[in-house]
């Protein structure tokens, strides 16, 4: 049993090794309840609580999906509408159930409405009305707009650099040219992150908003937009770019580039290029337009989803664990190299006398220097921040949501990651990072807004794949369907259409993409009325506020109601007012009365 010790300054090394030990089992995720979260709260607060908890039900609900996932890999066709019908209804009934099971946790840790009692931020500036907040909150748009519109035009230079160009490339060097986009992206696209994250860091800084929750709800937010937009712009490109445009799209960069190399050709700096290249016989790019339309990849979309949710997983497993053990390693070997440099040059320092007491415990100062050095170990560690986190989840779960019609092994893969990426997380969290600082919170904050967006965007993507590659709807709308790795262009009869049917096939699509939004506002209002009759009303935690709420109103009136002394004086009658108690005519009236 793991002890509940409090320890919010280092790090419990006992605590620690049990609690590894404690989630390393498939065991421990398909039955953790409320008494292995509040273990979690209690070292390290109900944030951390909190994402564990998430983590936990949402690989629970994925094994759903990922069973219908390979019952339709094996037995249904491509882009199932009964795969693709259940994805859709499953997204959105995680949702709403982890709406109202956020809520039954922040009752039952008493931390509902946290946000009420937290303290100010020391930055925040007392006494501006509330909708100077807003007007900075909307001129906050058009900047983040630009980057994403900046970043979008950039990620499908990219796109149409790696899917087009290094295809035709048939140049000296053409086996490698393939890596360039890589390592354009990886050198582009993380640095214009890093300069937006540093103006969304300062532009929520102005916002001047009045609480830490809010402040990293509104940095999350930005954040959130551009991450998502690099982790899914490349999916959606191929699935509504390279498949229904993609012959197009060749035959438009393929004549743009025979026209650059033909006006390279024609400067004499290039002469030696153009002699090698004709006396290979090659070419610079490819000619052909039929050898080029082959080279158009069938299946993409297929390898695409494989690159993510297979290898991208777990290259990230390696960059949280393993890799931060190597860079310390290599910063300890570069430290012990420097040392003897430097005690070489301070070899005549007279050594330091060590004072000692006689009332002195033996080993007392092995142990108050090892003490020392375990402080200096976990203050050098960086601070935990749940934001990667949360991002890594919330964008397994759009990959799952919106592109596993195209490959219904996707949740299968998302169950076997998040099934290591439990312990990983817990040994991350006490092994690479200082001490969580505990905080309160109730709720997963903005990205419960994010998982909200992605279920209705997968209303949007699920009906326009269906519509587009279903191989029956493929057949009537004349479009090229990815089957397999063998498919090839020329063996689908249907891939010579004119550029008008696709064009015709694609606003048709969003038309039924539209609907299905439309039809995802009346599914998550029929789920979330039975969920909250099912899991929320008749509760103990409903039970609980209920009850909490009736004794607060309580107070309220009893201090409302009149005291002992205030009912006495009530009951006396109020003494009369001498202004209606005289009449100036009442005697004259009096004395003509009686001489009538």
């Amino acid at each position: 049993m793991v002890s509940r010790r409090i320890n919010h300054g280092l790090h419990d090394p006992e605590f620690n090794d049990v609690w590894i030990r404690s989630v390393t089992t498939l065991a421990s995720l398909a039955h953790i309840g409320h008494d292995q979260l509040d273990i979690v709260r209690t070292q390290f607060g109900e944030a951390v609580a909190l994402y564990f908890a998430f983590l936990a039900s949402y690989t629970r609900s994925l094994f759903f999906i990922a069973v219908v996932g390979l019952i339709c890999y094996f037995f249904r066709q491509p882009y199932s509408i009964t795969y693709s019908s259940l994805l859709f209804l499953w997204s959105v009934v995680f949702v709403e159930y982890w709406r109202i099971r956020e809520r039954l946790y922040a009752v039952t840790w008493g931390c509902r409405g946290a946000v009420r009692v937290e303290k100010h931020l020391p930055t925040f500036i007392e006494g501006r009305p509330w909708w100077q907040r807003e007007l900075k909150i909307l001129a906050s748009l058009p900047v983040i707009a630009l980057f994403a519109s900046i970043l979008a035009v950039l990620l499908t230079i990219i796109f149409i650099f790696e899917a087009f160009v290094t295809t035709l490339y048939t140049g000296p060097g053409h086996e490698y040219v393939s890596f360039a986009p890589t390592v354009l992206f990886t050198a582009v696209i993380p640095q214009f992150l890093a300069i937006y994250r540093n103006y969304a860091q300062k532009l929520t800084q102005w916002e001047n908003h009045e609480h830490q929750s809010n402040f990293d709800a509104s940095l999350t937010t930005k954040s959130f937009i551009l991450s998502s937009l690099v982790s899914y712009s490349g999916m959606a490109l191929s699935a509504f770019l390279y498949v229904p445009f993609g012959e197009t799209v060749m035959n438009t960069v393929q004549h743009f580039l025979s026209l650059t190399s033909n006006s390279v050709s024609s400067l004499g700096s290039f002469s030696k290029v153009n002699s090698i290249i004709k006396k290979s016989g090659h070419a610079l790019f490819e000619s052909d337009a039929n050898m080029a339309h082959a080279k158009l990849s069938s299946s993409r979309l297929q390898k695409e989803m494989f690159a993510y949710m297979v290898t991208n997983q777990a290259s990230n497993l390696f960059m949280e664990v393993c890799l931060p053990f190597l860079m310390r390693a290599f910063v300890s070997l570069r430290e012990g190299k420097l040392r003897p440099a430097q005690s070489s040059g301070s070899a005549a320092t007279p050594k330091k006398k060590r004072v000692g007491f006689d009332d002195e415990t033996p080993g007392a100062a092995r142990n108050e220097r090892e003490f020392l050095e375990r402080v200096r170990r976990e203050v050098s560690l960086p601070q935990y921040v749940l934001f990667e986190d949360y991002d890594e989840m919330v964008t397994q779960f759009g990959y799952v949501a919106l592109w596993s019609t195209i490959w219904p092994l996707a949740p299968l893969m998302g169950v076997l990651n998040n099934i290591i990426e439990f312990p990983s997380d817990a040994f991350k969290i006490v092994t690479h990072f200082r001490h969580p600082i505990p905080t309160r919170s109730d709720t997963i904050g903005p990205w419960l807004d994010g998982l909200s967006l992605l279920a209705w965007v997968s209303a949007l993507t699920n009906a326009a794949l269906v519509y587009l590659f279903h191989p029956t709807a493929a057949f009537a709308v004349g479009l090229r369907v990815p089957l397999s790795s063998t498919t090839t262009v020329g063996s689908d009869p249907h891939h010579e259409r004119r550029p008008t049917q696709m064009r015709d096939a694609v606003v048709r699509a969003l038309f039924i993409a539209l609907a299905a939004s439309h039809g995802y506002i009346i599914l998550r209002a029929a789920v979330r009325h039975v969920l909250e009759r099912v899991l929320w009303i008749g509760s103990a935690e409903k039970a609980r506020v209920d009850e909490a709420t009736r004794e607060v109103k309580e107070r309220y009136f009893q201090s409302r109601q009149p005291t002992t002394e205030e009912h006495a004086s009530l009951a006396v009658p109020p003494p009369e007012d001498p202004f209606w108690s005289f009449d100036e005519g009442i005697d004259e009236i009096r004395k003509g009365i009686k001489e009538m």
